[in-house]
């Protein structure tokens, strides 16, 4: 398979909360990987194996009534596949600051290594939106990248 076509299905199979993961574990290698640099929710970064990196995904459902990745582009270089996309999310529960049902926005961009047409590396740079107060228009992150939309 493709490896955009690969991230394409990991993506989606993320965004499902109905998706099994076992299909989720059939697109990643044993080896894998998960890097998150720092961001509104791991202020720190974090760095996981794939087993963690599962269950994170398993929290993450709990956190969220639901979301989505729009994919705006890939760049593909040999092994390498850069993916940058638009993720927006609705917390199932309150996640301070932010009160459930606040949509969040991020952009991010996602570096993806594979491994015999597995991932066996994602490192993921997430830039958080915040909405501005009183005019309903959605900002920038005002030197920070934190925030939510309807918050």
């Amino acid at each position: 398979m493709d490896p955009t076509a690969v991230i394409e299905r990991y993506l989606a199979l993320i965004a499902d909360p109905a998706a099994d993961p076992a299909a989720i574990e059939e697109l990643l290698d044993p080896g894998m990987r998960f890097i998150e640099r720092p961001n509104l929710f791991s202020p720190r970064g974090s760095e996981r194996d794939r087993a963690q990196m599962l269950a994170s995904l398993a929290q993450g459902r709990e956190l969220l009534h639901e979301q989505r990745f729009d994919v705006v582009d890939h760049l593909v270089a040999g092994d390498t596949v850069a993916t940058r996309v638009v993720w927006t999310g609705t917390l199932a529960i309150e996640a301070p600051p932010f009160a459930a049902g606040s949509r969040l926005r991020a952009d991010s961009s996602m570096y993806f290594n594979f491994r015999d047409g597995r991932i066996v590396r994602q490192e993921n740079y997430d830039c958080f939106h915040v909405q501005e107060s009183g005019d309903g228009s959605e900002g920038g992150t005002r030197g920070t990248n934190a925030g939510a939309e309807g918050s």
